[in-house]
Order: C-alpha cells, then structure tokens, then sequence
C-alpha cells in the first residue's frame, strides 16, 4: 500500500513539475532568482525543454516463447551467444563459481532444450533461463559453448566458443605476503 501512494504522489508531483512555468529575475543587488511563481516586473518567463522519455522494452517471464509469436518457427533462431563471460574473460573466484548468462533471439521454443558444454562436456544441471552459475570450477582456462536442440537432438543452433580464466589463490601461497616493517620511526 504504501509504494501504491508514493508511485501516485511522485507521479503527481512529476506531472506538476513538468506543466508548471518558471521564471528567472535578477534583483536590486545583481542575485539571479529562479522560481516558480513570477515576482512581478522584470521577471523572465523561461522556456523548457520537453522531457525525455524512455520505455523499455518487455522482458520476457521464461526463455520459452508463446507457440502463437510471430517468427517463432522451430529452427528460425538468429542468435545464440554468451553475453557473460567474455571470451578471454579472467574470472577471480576461490569458491569456483562461474556466473553465465545467454542471448538468445527469437525465445526458446516449449519443445526446444537449451545445453551448455564446459570444456567439451555437457553440463547435466537443468537448464530453463538465460542466466546460470556453475560451480566447483578448477581454476585454469576453461571453455563454454551453449546449443539448441529440437526434441529429435537435432542441433538448431550453436554459439560461438567462449574461454574463460579463473584465477583463485594458490594452496602453495595461503598468506598475503606481509609488509616488512621499516626501520626507524617515519
């Protein structure tokens, strides 16, 4: 309830904001004045810009598209890449978790099945969103591929290969390297 009366108060208070006039005026000692309301002679009516609105576009609830879109024909998919990691990405991880996330164009057809492979191996996890983590990743350079595959396990389509790095610190070196101190006061 309570973000329901501030989205209408701050509504009303922007559409006040953008219809009200403004006026500029320098008095007796040379202060410039801005204000909403004109002080009388000598007040200059400024001219405001129009706001700049932006809409953004709807997100999908799923990665499955509904069977009636438009250009949803099982295997008419344009694009299929990793958006994270980079490729050649370097990623700093002592827990070996790996966070990647998909673009895939037109959304995933209900019948269609997404399949990632790490370093050539299908990843077995269940795989129903654009966005996921692996985790027990050895550190090293590893590699990342993702697919589609109709209900037959014909491939529709397959990403670019993606290599990664994951950085975690050394059992060898399980201290930072401590500062030696210096002689003497400073």
């Amino acid at each position: 309830m309570n973000k329901l009366l501030f989205s209408v108060l701050m509504l009303c208070l922007v559409s006040v904001a953008v219809s009200a006039e403004f006026y500029k005026w320098v008095d007796d000692e040379g202060v410039t004045h801005y204000t909403a309301t004109p002080p009388g002679k000598g007040a200059e009516k400024l001219k405001l810009r129009e706001p700049t609105y932006y809409t953004p576009r709807d997100m999908p609830d799923s990665i499955y598209a509904d069977k009636k879109q438009p250009g949803g024909l099982p295997g008419s998919y344009q694009t299929l890449q990793f958006v994270s990691p980079e490729n050649d990405a370097t990623i700093r991880s002592n827990e070996g978790i790996v966070d990647f996330s998909l673009q895939l164009e037109p959304p995933l057809q209900a019948d269609d099945v997404l399949k990632v492979s790490l370093d050539g191996q299908l990843i077995d996890q269940p795989l129903t969103g654009l966005r996921h983590k692996l985790t027990n990743i050895d550190r090293g350079s590893h590699t990342l591929q993702a697919r589609i595959e109709n209900k037959q396990g014909k491939t529709l389509i397959t990403s670019k290969t993606v290599t990664f790095h994951l950085r975690q610190h050394s059992i060898l070196h399980p201290g930072a390297v401590k500062p030696v101190p210096l002689p003497g006061p400073i």
